[in-house]
């Protein structure tokens, strides 16, 4: 009784609520006219005759709401394998036809295996041979190995004896050109000497007048073009010893070329003296241009430059001397190039290297005679003796021919030290040469390191590896089914010819007999479909047949048709039936929401006020309820509910009714003329508060 009191209170206070709400509501005077308008068309419809009110009522009870999302699609065999044979080769037998059931690695086909045959074949020799090699090596050197290994040796002491002796040679070649160094500085100094004196007897007893000054300065011109006629010859036979030397033009009749045979210890050497023999070439070439040209006029201005362009290119040529000088020190003898002939370049650069530093001089010396007999010529008041004038520049000759034959000492000694770091060199090369080859008898005849097994077991483990392989590619002319199912295309017949897997030449189809459907879904609806999901199949070809089935999976990248986004959904069946064949219409009802043992009630038993919260009508009835409707002089108590669930058949009650409540599902309105039926006076009239409009927050009474 009490409890009831609550309710009671707790109605009004919410139907003065809902009241003082509506009153406040623009749509409050809407409503009431609303409300007049249908008295008074029940009025008229009525004809003043009595109405009766009826209630089609549905109690609330425990069962199960589920939600579904459904769509449609194609059976599918759960793995479906195209059988590509990883061998090519003509087919000899067949055994398979199409609807035919296998079990995995069972043989379907069989390939001509004649290649495979002779390739494995030919592994198993490799394989033999290696193992043979391998005991070749461990059984040690045979007799006449041995006898070839020691004329190796003695080979190589031979070349090293000649080497040594080489040295022998090269020192007395070292010292004999040392010796004719200083015998050319002693006679250098001995005719500096007589010039010196020549020079001073020609001041003490000469004199010249001023009208001799031109007839010099002809006579130094004169010698100048002399000089000039005489280092033409000198320039262009140290151009032809370097083209011997490097052999440019020609190849000395002996088929090498001098870059192809010499053995250089350092690449640059050569790289050097070839830039060096360009250069001075090309100076040399535009000399003799020049020349050709001059001799045809003569005059001073030409012979000075002239002596300015031959000095240039004597210098070139020395540089060059030098660079093949270095290129010769870098070089070693091989049998197309003995110690002999490498000694002759060596004293052939080494002496037109001497050459050039005394043309250089000789062509300063005239350069400076030219200046003394300018100034001669243009002072009057100076009288210089021609003899004094040449005695002054034999002298300046004198000394730079000691110079030059102090520079070739110097060179000579260089060169010396170069022949004879050469020749050790050599001895060294050879040397190691025979203490190699008698280190390879002593390999030979010792016993196997680890490190040479390994590399013959190594070749052992290749071999088998490919004899495996072979023996694999055997194997794979048998074709076999990779899993147990359903032969369900043949591409072949026996005596077609096959291509191996890359080419993707497809022999047969096998399915497996475990069915899946696949059926589309639009992006709204697969958002709330996951894997695990159970679901519903129902197929057009067999009506009588209804399957459960779980989804398995889901696409990840939809199809975009015309705007549309669809993504496939795969769903296994829980069972099988022969009857269900691939590429059948399929119809699946996903279930994505299921709430079991819950209150629920029809859904048009559930109403929205204007604010969109849920509420029911609730009528406090007692007796058997008709299907057609009962009759109430008690009007039906509004009650807000919180819903959860709903199928196209019930919505899920969380809380506000109690299990047994009647709810309204519908309202009709009989007389005596006509028949009215209405969902509710609520929303007919008020939008969810026709029955006095009291919201209640209590239970509803039960049954």
């Amino acid at each position: 009784m009490q409890n009831s009191q609550t309710i009671n209170s707790a109605g009004l206070l919410l139907k003065k609520t809902s009241w003082r709400r509506l009153f406040r509501s623009k749509w409050f005077y809407f409503f009431s006219l609303l409300l007049l308008l249908g008295a008074f068309y029940y009025y008229r419809q009525a004809g003043g005759s009595s109405a009766e009110t009826r209630y089609i009522l549905s109690a609330v009870a425990k069962g199960t709401v589920t939600n579904v999302i459904s769509g449609t699609g194609q059976v599918s065999a759960s793995n479906q394998i195209d059988i590509i044979p990883a061998a090519s080769g003509d087919i000899l037998e067949l055994n398979v036809a199409a609807g035919q059931k296998v079990i995995a690695g069972e043989v379907i086909a069989k390939l001509d295996d004649t290649d495979a045959q002779s390739q494995v074949r030919q592994a198993k020799n490799s394989l033999a041979s290696a193992q043979a090699s391998l005991a070749s090596k461990l059984a040690g050197p045979s007799a006449e190995e041995i006898i070839v290994s020691k004329k190796s040796i003695e080979s190589s002491r031979m070349s090293y004896d000649n080497t040594v002796n080489n040295l022998v040679y090269t020192k007395q070649a070292n010292a004999d050109s040392l010796e004719k160094a200083k015998l050319q500085v002693e006679n250098s100094n001995i005719s500096l000497a007589n010039a010196q004196r020549t020079y001073d007897n020609a001041i003490s007893s000469s004199g010249i007048s001023s009208d001799s000054d031109s007839n010099s300065l002809d006579k130094a011109y004169s010698d100048t073009k002399n000089t000039l006629t005489s280092a033409q010859i000198s320039l262009r036979s140290a151009l032809v010893n370097a083209d011997n030397i490097l052999e440019k033009n020609n190849y000395n009749n002996s088929g090498h070329n001098y870059k192809n045979y010499l053995g250089v210890r350092n690449a640059q050497s050569i790289n050097t003296a070839d830039n060096a023999y360009n250069v001075a070439r090309g100076s040399f070439l535009s000399l003799v241009t020049d020349y050709s040209a001059a001799e045809n006029s003569w005059n001073n201005e030409k012979i000075e430059n002239l002596l300015v362009k031959t000095q240039e290119t004597a210098s070139l040529m020395r540089s060059l001397a030098t660079a093949i000088s270095d290129l010769l020190l870098n070089s070693i003898t091989s049998a197309d190039f003995n110690q002999s002939t490498l000694d002759s370049y060596k004293q052939t650069s080494s002496s037109q290297e001497t050459t050039m530093i005394s043309l250089l001089n000789s062509l300063q010396s005239m350069q400076q005679s030219l200046v003394n007999a300018k100034l001669n010529s243009s002072s009057s008041d100076i009288s210089v003796n021609a003899s004094v004038a040449n005695a002054k520049a034999s002298l300046e000759s004198a000394k730079n021919n000691l110079i030059s034959a102090d520079n070739a000492l110097k060179q000579a000694e260089i060169d010396n030290q170069k022949s004879l770091d050469s020749a050790n060199n050599e001895i060294a090369a050879k040397k190691n040469s025979y203490e190699s080859a008698q280190a390879q008898l002593d390999l030979k005849v010792a016993k196997p390191r680890s490190v040479e097994l390994t590399s013959y077991y190594l070749q052992i483990a290749t071999a088998e590896v490919n004899y495996q392989e072979t023996l694999d590619n055997l194997e794979e002319t048998e074709i076999k089914a990779p899993i147990d199912g359903i032969i369900a295309q043949v591409n072949k017949k026996a005596g077609d010819s096959v291509r191996d897997s890359d080419s993707g030449d497809t022999l047969a189809t096998i399915i497996t007999e475990e069915k899946l459907a696949v059926i589309s879904l639009n992006e709204v609806d697969v958002a709330r479909v996951a894997v695990g999901q159970k679901a519903i199949l129902s197929f057009s070809a067999l009506e009588d047949l209804e399957m459960t089935g779980t989804v398995v999976e889901i696409e990840s990248i939809g199809t975009v048709s015309q705007g549309v986004v669809s993504y496939e959904v795969k769903i296994v069946l829980d069972s099988q039936d022969e009857r269900i064949k691939p590429q059948m219409t399929v119809s699946a009802d996903i279930i994505v929401e299921k709430s079991i043992d819950v209150l629920n009630i029809p859904n048009a038993a559930v109403k929205n006020d204007e604010n969109g919260d849920a509420y029911v009508e609730v009528l406090d009835f007692k007796g058997e309820l008709d299907p057609s409707g009962v009759s109430s002089t008690k009007e039906p108590v509004v009650f807000y509910v919180e819903t959860g669930l709903s199928d196209d058949t019930n919505t899920e009650i969380k809380s506000g009714l109690d299990e047994g409540a009647l709810v309204v599902v519908k309202i009709t309105i009989a007389s005596n003329s006509s028949s009215t039926t209405a969902k509710s006076s609520a929303t007919s009239l008020l939008g969810g508060s026709g029955m006095g409009g009291m919201r209640s927050a209590g239970g509803p009474p039960g049954m």
